[in-house]
C-alpha cells in the first residue's frame, strides 16, 4: 500500500516544491493557529475512539445488555453532532438484537437519511477535508454500512409481518451496490472540476474498483418473500440472481442447495426453484472489520521537519466458526449455509472510496506542511530563532495530534450470515442454532421456542455469536 502511496506523495511534493507563493507565506501563522484549535478538538475524538473500543469489546463478548448500557452512556456524553450516523447505526443494531424491530428501523432510517444528505454535499465535504482532520467532519458512513442497514431493515420488516417493506429494503441494498461505481464516477468528475488546489497539489481524483455488484443476502431475502407471497416468477428471478451473485462474490465456494425430504425447503419440480418455507433460520456470526491507521512520515534532508500522512484501512477479524446448523424439536437437523460474508464485502467495497481518502490526506498533509514552514519563517522574521523554535514545536504538535486517520466505523455489525428456510406445521417448536469450529466442536448454542401460525406468514428464528 505504501509503495503506491509514496509514488503519489512524491508526485505531489515535486509539484509543490516550487509552488509556495506569497499568499501561502502570509497565511502560514494563521494555518498554525488553526492547527492549535484542532489540538483541542482532537481530545473529543480520542474519547470517541475509546468509547468505540469499549462498545466493540462488549459486543464481541455477546453481551447485548452491556452494549445497550454503553450506548445510553456514550450517546449523551461522547458522540458528537458529527457522529450521529454512527450513533444511529449502533442503536439500530442493538435495538434489533434486543427484539425492538420497529425502533431499530427508525434508527436505521435516520442513519440512511443522514448518509444520503451527506453524500449530496460530498464535494463540499471533500474540500473542507483539506483544512481539517477527517475525524472532525460529519461521519457519512461507509458504503458497506449503508447497504447493511437496509438488510437489517428487511429482516425487521419480516419480524413485523410487512413482507412488502422487506422486499423494498432488500432491493435497496442490491441497488446501492449495483450503482456504486456510477455514483462515485459522478463525484470524482465533480471534484476534479471544483478542486482549486489541483494545479498546485492534487495528484488527481479517482475511485477504486470493486468486484461486489449486488448483495447475495438481499437477493435471498427477496426470493424467500416472493416465494411466500406465491409470486413464483419473481421468486425464480431472485433465486437465480442469488446463486449468480454468490458465485461471483465468493469464487470457489458452493452454495448448498436445499435438501429433499423436508429437512430444508420443499423440493422443487424440474425447472423450478425450491419453494421457501415458512420459517427462516438465521445465524449471524463473526464481527465486522475495524479500521486501523496506516502512517507514513517523509523527513527533510536534515531531519528537522517531516510530512506525516495517515489513512485508514480495514482490518478483518478471523472467526472460529466453521459451520452452523439448527436442530428442530430435537430430531430434525438443518444445515445453515453461509448466505453472505459482510466482512469480505466491506473490505472490497471500501476500496472504491479509498483513493478519495488518500488524495484528501495527501493534499491536506502537504498544505499543512507548507503552512508550517511558512509559519516558521514568519515567526523567525518577527521573533528570531526563538520564534522559529516555538513555531517548529507547535507545528510538530499540530502534525502529530491532528494528522490522524479517521477510524470511526460501525462496531456492532456482524461479519457473516448463515441461513435457510424450513416448513413447519402450526404449533410451538424448539429450535436450537449451533455453531461449530473446525474441529467440529460446538462452540455456541442458543435455543428458541417459536410459535408458528397458519397461513402465508414468514417467521424468523435467529441468533448471534461473535466468535
Amino acid at each position: 500500500m505504501f509503495v503506491s502511496l509514496s509514488k503519489e506523495i512524491n508526485s505531489v511534493l515535486r509539484m509543490c516544491e516550487y509552488k509556495l507563493n506569497t499568499k501561502l507565506r502570509s497565511t502560514g501563522v494563521l494555518v498554525l493557529l488553526g492547527g492549535l484549535a484542532l489540538l483541542l478538538s482532537s481530545c473529543a475524538m480520542s474519547g470517541l475512539m475509546e468509547a468505540q473500543t469499549q462498545l466493540r469489546t462488549s459486543f464481541a463478548s455477546g453481551d447485548i445488555g452491556r452494549s445497550q448500557q454503553l450506548l445510553d452512556q456514550f450517546g449523551r456524553s461522547v458522540y458528537r453532532p458529527q457522529d450521529q450516523v454512527l450513533l444511529n447505526l449502533e442503536l439500530g443494531t442493538i435495538s434489533y438484537f434486543n427484539g425492538n424491530h420497529r425502533q431499530s428501523m427508525e434508527y436505521f432510517q435516520r442513519a440512511e437519511q443522514e448518509i444520503d444528505r451527506l453524500f449530496g454535499t460530498s464535494v463540499e465535504r471533500n474540500i473542507r477535508a483539506f483544512l481539517v482532520n477527517d475525524g472532525q467532519l460529519e461521519y457519512q458512513g461507509e458504503d458497506y454500512e449503508d447497504v447493511m442497514l437496509n438488510l437489517f431493515n428487511a429482516l425487521s420488516a419480516i419480524h413485523l409481518g410487512d413482507l412488502e417493506a422487506a422486499t423494498v429494503e432488500a432491493r435497496r441494498a442490491s441497488f446501492k451496490l449495483e450503482n456504486l461505481s456510477i455514483r462515485y464516477d459522478g463525484l470524482v468528475e465533480t471534484l476534479s472540476r471544483q478542486d482549486t488546489t489541483k494545479t498546485d497539489t492534487s495528484p488527481g481524483w479517482s475511485r477504486g474498483r470493486t468486484n461486489i455488484q449486488s448483495s447475495p443476502f438481499g437477493h435471498y431475502l427477496s426470493y424467500v418473500v416472493f416465494s411466500r407471497q406465491g409470486r413464483e416468477d419473481n421468486a425464480r428471478i431472485e433465486y437465480e440472481r442469488f446463486l449468480r451473485t454468490f458465485a461471483r462474490n465468493f469464487p470457489g465456494q458452493r452454495f448448498a442447495q436445499p435438501t429433499r425430504g423436508g429437512a430444508a425447503t420443499t423440493a422443487a419440480p424440474a425447472g423450478r426453484v425450491p419453494e421457501a418455507g415458512n420459517v427462516m433460520l438465521i445465524g449471524f456470526g463473526g464481527l465486522s472489520p475495524s479500521k486501523e491507521s496506516n502512517e507514513l512520515r517523509i523527513y527533510s534532508n536534515n531531519l528537522s521537519t517531516y510530512i506525516k500522512y495517515a489513512v485508514p484501512s480495514l482490518k478483518l477479524h478471523p472467526t472460529a466458526i466453521s459451520r452452523v446448523e439448527a436442530v428442530i424439536n430435537g430430531t430434525q437437523t438443518v444445515t445453515l449455509p453461509m448466505l453472505d460474508d459482510f466482512a469480505a464485502t466491506a473490505q472490497d467495497v471500501f476500496n472504491v472510496r479509498r483513493p478519495l481518502i488518500v488524495t484528501r490526506a495527501i493534499i491536506r498533509s502537504t498544505l499543512k506542511h507548507l503552512g508550517n514552514q511558512a509559519g516558521q519563517r514568519a515567526a523567525a522574521r518577527e521573533f528570531g530563532e526563538t520564534g522559529r523554535a516555538v513555531a517548529q514545536l507547535v507545528g510538530f504538535l499540530v502534525t502529530e495530534t491532528t494528522e490522524v486517520a479517521d477510524l470511526r466505523s460501525w462496531q456492532t455489525m456482524p461479519g457473516r450470515v448463515y441461513g435457510q428456510t424450513v416448513s413447519l406445521p402450526p404449533g410451538t417448536h424448539e429450535i436450537s442454532i449451533r455453531y461449530f469450529d473446525r474441529s467440529n466442536r460446538i462452540i455456541h448454542q442458543q435455543t428458541h421456542n417459536l410459535e408458528v401460525t397458519a397461513g402465508q406468514n414468514l417467521q424468523i428464528a435467529e441468533t448471534f455469536f461473535p466468535g
